[in-house]
């Protein structure tokens, strides 16, 4: 694919639209991995955290020999463990509380205010973060930086000479995490029933041109292939391979499947419109009657193939969740998010 180029599929009817498609087909492979290119380092690395502080010491020394500072976002002061090495000790704390002009424009959104399809910050803040990441590298003037969640390993220098290198023709450039499949708790039901499961791009390792149009991240699950869709209909997006994510289990918390339901459809039905070529029906209620009935079918499929109960519970509580969700309300909340896609990236291009 290429760099700049949006996606021209065929069109297709309504009718055709597929919840079942593989997203790596949409974006490009960086040939770029053993690039070398001081033009192209990093000038800064964000890791949110959130109660996980050996994660932290493990992260921080895998970074040690990089030489882009690191800003860790804490959601409190308990996040952060004491240093044990200088290159520890060199890792700055940011805070977006602290921060009322950046939290101002998020709590503004008109998508942070839908009570549907919004989960509250004191519950789950990793998309304001995320987006206080964006706002913290366009005021320092930083152009090249790179997201990274506190549990992923197995970075080294080709991927991060590559990523920074990738940002000189594209806006994003990330890692598909393979070994533990970085997915969400039906995904990995699917997984367990013998279903096919791709993990894409995410949030958690993502190398970001900040001078470019970049949107923002939804207070939603699945904030990041959000984030990421109008790059990919635009082709400004591409893979550099695979890395590694510490395993956790996915079913420790009941409460997580209704939690990520919303963000699943969202996003699910998203990335299916960009595969058919029809990104541009976003905004339809029957568009997205139609995604839901799909979703409905095969969340009640899967319920009947699932043998693990909690796994069955998991899918159940899902289903549940959709069967609140119309078409309407997905149309509605999708423009909300064109609309606050602007605001943010007009707020942004003020900082510069």
């Amino acid at each position: 694919m290429t760099p700049g180029v949006p996606l021209h599929r065929s069109t297709g009817s309504l009718d055709g639209i597929s919840i079942d498609f593989n997203p790596r087909d949409l974006i490009a492979k960086c040939d770029l991995l053993g690039t070398a290119d001081r033009r192209s380092q990093l000038q800064a690395i964000y890791v949110p955290t959130k109660g996980r502080t050996q994660h932290v010491h493990e992260l921080l020394e895998s970074l040690d020999g990089h030489h882009a500072p690191v800003f860790l976002l804490p959601s409190r002061a308990e996040d952060i463990p004491p240093p044990r090495s200088s290159h520890e000790l060199s890792a700055q704390h940011l805070s977006f509380q602290k921060d009322p002009a950046s939290l101002s424009v998020m709590r503004s959104l008109r998508s942070a205010s839908n009570p549907l399809f919004t989960t509250p910050s004191r519950i789950w803040d990793l998309p304001l973060k995320r987006n206080y990441a964006l706002w913290h590298a366009r005021e320092n003037h930083f152009r090249r930086i790179l997201l990274l969640d506190d549990d992923i390993r197995g970075l080294d220098d080709t991927v991060f000479r590559a990523g920074s290198a990738a940002l000189r023709r594209w806006a994003l450039a990330g890692a598909f995490i393979d070994e533990f499949p970085d997915t969400s708790v039906i995904g990995h039901v699917e997984s367990a029933v013998g279903e096919r499961v791709v993990p894409f791009l995410s949030g958690s390792c993502l190398f970001v041109r900040c001078d470019a149009s970049i949107g923002y991240f939804p207070q939603i699950y699945n904030e990041d292939w959000i984030f990421m869709a109008p790059h990919i209909a635009s082709g400004n997006i591409c893979s550099l391979g695979s890395i590694r994510q510490r395993p956790y289990d996915p079913f420790s918390e009941s409460s997580r499947p209704a939690f990520q339901e919303p963000g699943e459809i969202i996003a699910d039905g998203l990335f299916a419109l960009l595969v058919c070529g029809r990104y541009g029906d976003r905004l339809d209620q029957s568009t997205w009657s139609a995604i839901l009935s799909k979703r409905r079918e095969w969340l009640t499929v899967l319920a009947a193939r699932a043998e693990n109960p909690v796994h069955r519970d998991a899918v159940e509580a899902a289903r549940a969740l959709c069967d609140r969700v119309r078409g309407p309300d997905c149309a509605e909340y999708v423009n909300d998010l064109e609309h606050d896609r602007q605001t943010w990236r007009r707020r942004l291009e003020e900082l510069a």
